[in-house]
C-alpha cells in the first residue's frame, strides 16, 4: 500500500542519514564515498527520486538518497509519495483482473515505465 512504501521508504531514508556514513566509511573508503555523492545532482533530485521509484526498489533508493544527498525528509516523502501512487493504483487494479488481463496490463505498465525513462533521460541531458 502507499502507506506501508512511504513510511519504509523514511525509515530506510533515516536510517542511512543517521547511522549510515559511519557504517559505510568502515568498509569504503571515504574518496569513494565522495566519488559516489557526485552522482547525486541536486538541482533535478526531486524528480529523479519520483521517477526512479517506477524502476529501482524502494531500499535501494532510500538507502542511496540518504546516505549520499543533502534532500530535506520533507522533499523525500513527497518525491516518494508522488513516485509510488501510479504503481499502488496499477497493482489494486491488475489485482482485480483475469490473468490474461494481467499480462496485457504489466506490458503496458512496462512500456510506460520505459517511455518515462526516455523522456527523463532526455530532458534532464538538454543543454538549457
Amino acid at each position: 500500500s502507499v502507506i506501508g512504501w512511504v513510511i519504509g521508504s523514511q525509515i530506510a531514508f533515516h536510517l542511512a542519514r543517521s547511522l549510515g556514513k559511519p557504517f559505510i566509511q568502515k568498509i569504503v573508503s571515504l574518496e569513494r564515498l565522495e566519488k559516489f555523492e557526485k552522482h547525486f545532482s541536486e538541482k533535478n533530485l526531486f524528480w529523479t527520486v519520483v521517477f526512479l521509484r517506477m524502476t529501482v526498489p524502494v531500499d535501494i533508493l532510500s538507502y542511496a538518497v540518504g546516505l549520499f544527498s543533502r534532500m530535506r525528509s520533507a522533499s523525500y516523502f513527497l518525491a516518494t509519495l508522488i513516485g509510488v501512487i501510479p504503481f499502488a493504483f496499477v497493482f489494486s487494479y491488475a489485482g482485480a483482473l483475469p490473468i490474461s488481463s494481467q499480462i496485457i496490463t504489466l506490458i503496458e505498465v512496462m512500456a510506460f515505465i520505459i517511455t518515462v525513462s526516455i523522456l527523463r533521460r532526455a530532458i534532464t541531458h538538454q543543454k538549457i
